[in-house]
């Protein structure tokens, strides 16, 4: 959603940091605006170009072409979803059963990747939310376009009955302007 705005306003254009922070309601150059820009620098829908007040962001092939309606989007999407290196080391790990009950993922990530055990529980949210809209499950898509709902049942993906269910990332986004926490 965010991408989208900054392409329907600017399309190719390199964009002053704050310009694009002050677009989405936030505060220009405010810590709110770089978790989003953070988020889509890891998620390889945006690059940088220079440094510090006068860096500029323009939005990557990648995210052009999802925002652009490109015929390959479901797969540019699931490949943005798997570009942070965690999120792809876990899909590595679980795919082939899809993610397990957060217990598992809980552990996973406190004892074997040393997360801190406060943010792992916002971790999994996003993972899930994050998977979801990519339409990743055990077999690699949902046939249900990605609302979490593969079989009628609200399951997360890829594993039937034993996960809440999904929300897509577009749901979970703050509203223009909102304080984040």
């Amino acid at each position: 959603q965010r991408a989208k705005e900054l392409y329907d306003q600017f399309k190719h254009s390199p964009i002053p940091m704050g310009i694009a922070h002050s677009k989405w309601g936030y505060k220009p150059l405010g810590n709110d605006g770089y978790r989003i820009m953070s988020a889509l620098k890891a998620y390889g829908l945006v690059d940088y170009e220079g440094d510090g007040e006068k860096r500029l962001v323009k939005l990557s092939d990648r995210a052009r072409k999802i925002v652009g309606g490109h015929a390959d989007k479901d797969t540019l999407v699931r490949d943005a979803a798997l570009n942070p290196p965690i999120y792809a080391e876990i899909w590595g790990k679980y795919d082939a059963d899809g993610l397990p009950p957060d217990e598992i993922l809980q552990h996973y990530l406190q004892w074997e990747k040393g997360f801190n055990p406060d943010y792992i529980k916002n971790f999994i949210v996003d993972l899930r939310d994050t998977f979801g809209y990519a339409k990743l499950t055990a077999t690699g898509i949902m046939e249900d376009g990605g609302n979490g709902n593969s079989g009628g049942n609200g399951d997360a993906p890829g594993v039937g009955g034993k996960n809440p269910p999904v929300k897509t990332a577009v749901e979970t986004l703050p509203p223009k302007g909102a304080e984040l926490p």
